[in-house]
Parts: structure tokens; C-alpha cells; sequence
């Protein structure tokens, strides 16, 4: 999970709200469901102020291959919630409801227990989770509860996604047959640029994953460069 720093609505959502306030049926369902100009333009601008990856799982997204995700959900929202472009995530995958890639979003459906929920809009999200090399992820303090409920009911150490962080890190690194893997030098690099969107606007898919094995990478290099000690 990557800390997502909210945009301010986009136009077509403030112009919508403004008429709509009013209104006995001031819903999603009235507003951005029957309003597919809005909706486009919210939708993509998700995907593009988190950099094209899913809020839950870092998973690469386009608009053609996410949702959009309620933070409370739906049925939980108070009068005017679920339009509140804070309370809106651009989710993997298209379905919200399609639970066969075993992780996500769709797994969450109702819950909603804030004190027990790690948010992505919250800027320490990324502080509060561990991954090993294997892929896996764990509280990055083992007294962590919200960590551990946030993992547990979003499925996000799931052997789906676990394949999906592990293929990103073997390739990353090198760590693939008729590769070499990556030197110190190419090591500090990219970490250096890890937290930076291309060109495109894009991150890399999982970054937040390989920053954190980058720099265990890093000092575990450094310390096989150092000669032994002598002994006296």
C-alpha cells in the first residue's frame, strides 16, 4: 500500500454536486452511475493521482482495468458520502465484485471498521506493512492489529497476489535465468528514483514493495564488499 494524496475533485463531480445537493436522490447511484461524463472524468483521474496503481494492492491500472472503490462503503455512507471524491479509490479489478483473482478490493465489500483499517490516504500507510523476498506481506509490527485486519480482510497475502509481487521482484532485481543481478551502483540508483513517476505519469507496479527490498538489497551488499577484520 502507497500513501495516495487526494487531487481536488475534478469539474464535471463539483458542477454535479452543486445542482445535486438538493436533491432527495443525492447518491452515487443517481449521480456518476447515471452521469457517465462524471464518472469517466473521476475515474481517470484516480488512476492518474495514484500513478496508475491500485490503491489496495499496487497492482498496475488503467481505467479500462480497475473500478471505481468506495473507502466507507456504500452502504455504510452517510447522505452525500459516497460522492465525496475523498471517500473514491481507482480499485483492481474492472469488477468490483469479481472475486477470482483471490485478492483486493472485492474482498472488502461491507466492512468497514476505520480503527481497525490501514488507509491509503494516510501518509505512514507505507511505514505500516513488511515484504519479504518470497512476496509475502506482514504488520511491520507484529502488535499492529489494524495492519493485520487490513492484510487479513483485503486477502493481500494471498498466494494470487503473493505470484503477482514475486514475479515484480525477481524481474526488478534480476533475479530471473540469463540475467545478472543488479550491481550496488544499479541498486542505489534506483532507489534514488523508485518514489518517482516516468514520463507518463506512471509509477512501477509494486514500488513500494521493491523500495523496501532495495534497501535491504543495499546493506546487505555493502556489508559483503567490506573486508573481514584482521584478527589481532
Amino acid at each position: 500500500m502507497r500513501w495516495i494524496k487526494k487531487s481536488r475533485p475534478p469539474k464535471l463531480l463539483r458542477d454535479w454536486i452543486a445542482k445535486a445537493d438538493q436533491l432527495t436522490d443525492f447518491n452515487y447511484d443517481y449521480g456518476l452511475n447515471s452521469y457517465p461524463e462524471a464518472k469517466k472524468e473521476v475515474h481517470d483521474q484516480l488512476v492518474v493521482e495514484q500513478y496508475f496503481l491500485c490503491a489496495y494492492s499496487g497492482v498496475e491500472i488503467t481505467s479500462e482495468k480497475s473500478h471505481i472503490e468506495h473507502l466507507k462503503p456504500r452502504n455504510k455512507c452517510e447522505r452525500g458520502e459516497d460522492v465525496d471524491y475523498l471517500n473514491l479509490l481507482a480499485c483492481f479489478p474492472v469488477n468490483g465484485g469479481d472475486e477470482t483473482h483471490g485478492f483486493g478490493a472485492p474482498f472488502k465489500k461491507g466492512w468497514w471498521d476505520p480503527a481497525n483499517f490501514v488507509c491509503p490516504l494516510d501518509k505512514n500507510c507505507e511505514r505500516r506493512f513488511s515484504y519479504s523476498w518470497s512476496g509475502k506481506m506482514k504488520p511491520a509490527a507484529n502488535a499492529d492489529k489494524p495492519a493485520s485486519e487490513t492484510i487479513k480482510k483485503l486477502r493481500l497475502d494471498s498466494k494470487g497476489i503473493v505470484k503477482y509481487r514475486l514475479k515484480a521482484i525477481k524481474g526488478f532485481f534480476g533475479f530471473v535465468q540469463g540475467r545478472e543481478p543488479i550491481s550496488l551502483e544499479e541498486a542505489a540508483q534506483l532507489l534514488s528514483v523508485i518514489d518517482r513517476p516516468n514520463k507518463s505519469g506512471r509509477l512501477t507496479p509494486f514500488c513500494f514493495v521493491l523500495k523496501q527490498l532495495l534497501v535491504v538489497y543495499i546493506d546487505d551488499k555493502k556489508k559483503k564488499q567490506k573486508p573481514p577484520r584482521k584478527k589481532r
